[in-house]
């Protein structure tokens, strides 16, 4: 990830384990199937391993605003910025929809072709995607779509999340339902991680000093989150749906680590903050291919009768594997080949 000329190498790293808590997360909910093992490793502990998806969420508001910062009210690069964006997201996500969409036929789920179309484009619609982890994606180019405003006036965009805020906030506290799936999408409390990123990335470039040490910021998030998810997975047991406000407990979390890790440079010649860096990398890859891998390798695994938790481990690990070789083979030469032919500006950062 590159913003604005500035490498933060522990962002990197953190967004490649927010990856691995998913990944964990989806390990769990399928060995915990009864035509699997019936049982949660390790007790459920990583139950909460969705919140990575908030922890995403939060960082891909910090580093839109951050590495955008510069061209705001430049109404001259909203063009630039749409393409950026469109080809961060979509070719390796058509590539595995591509992959999954006949496996999905194969095993008797039937995606009609409006629907197959919509999902390959993300836009919204009733029930998942073909691809299930693109309902994030969905939230995602929400999000772009709305922040393009910052290119035309700040002070309006300003406003407009602020306001959009206020109304998912009073959505939430009167539990308001919409039938609309995009009214469903806009008015979701995941998108205020995304305007918590923006505020700490406001934060970062005004070059304010912490009145907190960057290491006990990060610290102080961690334990929060952490906290927070331990109480989830062991206390509140498969009670996700009546504790919604874990969003707003890993979201701040969220802000607090990232808020101390721009502050922290890296030893890149360490091997593990280089096996970090990789991992955050081949983040995006490793989450589009993760279900598929887990609902192949676990069929695979039932009949050996492994400790649950060789199991786990097992599943995540060759999720990881996979999803590294697919960045590595596959979204690395897509994108270069893309930049080769003159789709990406030059002065355009390579890994936003």
């Amino acid at each position: 990830m590159s913003a604005t000329g500035n490498r933060f190498e522990y962002i990197e790293i953190s967004r490649g384990i927010a990856a691995l808590l998913v990944v964990c997360f989806h390990a769990t909910g399928i060995s915990g199937l009864t035509k699997y093992f019936g049982m949660a490793p390790l007790g459920g502990l990583f139950s909460f391993g969705y919140a990575g998806v908030d922890f995403f969420f939060v960082l891909s508001g910090f580093i839109i605003f951050y590495s955008t910062a510069t061209n705001h009210a430049n109404s001259s690069e909203i063009f630039s910025y749409i393409k950026h964006r469109l080809i961060r997201i979509y070719p390796i996500y058509w590539v595995v929809g591509f992959i999954l969409l006949p496996l999905t036929y194969l095993m008797g789920h039937r995606v009609g072709v409006v629907n197959a179309v919509m999902d390959f484009l993300l836009v919204p619609r009733e029930g998942y995607p073909f691809v299930p982890v693109a309902w994030t994606l969905r939230h995602e180019m929400l999000f772009y779509v709305s922040f393009m405003l910052f290119f035309l006036n700040v002070t309006l965009a300003w406003v407009y999340f602020l306001l959009w805020g206020v109304a998912i906030v009073l959505c939430g506290l009167f539990s308001l339902d919409f039938a609309s799936p995009f009214a469903s999408l806009y008015f979701n409390d995941h998108n205020l991680e995304f305007l918590l990123g923006i505020g700490i990335a406001q934060y970062a470039k005004s070059n304010q000093v912490l009145l907190i040490k960057p290491s006990f910021l990060f610290l102080g998030g961690a334990a929060i989150f952490i906290a927070s998810g331990l109480n989830e997975s062991l206390i509140h047991v498969g009670n996700y749906p009546e504790h919604g406000h874990y969003h707003l407990l890993y979201g701040v979390g969220a802000v607090l680590m990232i808020g101390g890790l721009i502050r922290l440079e890296a030893d890149l010649k360490n091997y593990w903050v280089g096996m970090g860096t990789f991992l955050g990398r081949a983040s995006y890859s490793i989450y589009l291919i993760h279900f598929a891998v887990l609902s192949a390798v676990v069929k695979l695994l039932v009949p050996l009768h492994f400790p649950l938790w060789l199991d786990l481990v097992l599943l995540v690990l060759s999720s990881v594997v996979i999803g590294s070789l697919l960045y590595q083979y596959v979204e690395v030469p897509l994108l270069a080949m893309i930049r080769s032919r003159g789709a990406l500006a030059s002065n355009v950062p390579a890994r936003v």
